[in-house]
């Protein structure tokens, strides 16, 4: 990665009195740069043995227009399948 960068840019400021002599910051070059190459090589795997999970569960209270009361009740949301995931990633 090469990074390029200047801080310190000008920068006008008012002072709080309002009088007619502004302050301005001093301006500087800076230049940073990095060089580098990496590479990485992955295998992700998810739920092994293929449980069958919740993932989030929640306790609500719903009620239909024919019920005469609310229920309660819990909802969620499945968890994540068996699942394998290769990568290769490239930095550089």
């Amino acid at each position: 990665m090469f990074v390029f960068s200047t801080r310190g840019a000008a920068a006008r400021l008012v002072p709080l009195c309002m009088s007619l002599s502004p302050v301005s910051a001093v301006k500087y070059p800076r230049m940073d740069p990095e060089l580098f190459y990496r590479w990485e090589v992955g295998l992700e795997v998810q739920n092994l043995f293929n449980a069958r999970w919740k993932d989030a569960q929640y306790e609500v209270e719903s009620r239909l227009k024919p019920e005469p009361a609310a229920v309660d009740d819990v909802s969620f949301t499945p968890g994540m399948p068996f699942f394998v995931k290769a990568k290769l990633t490239i930095f550089f």
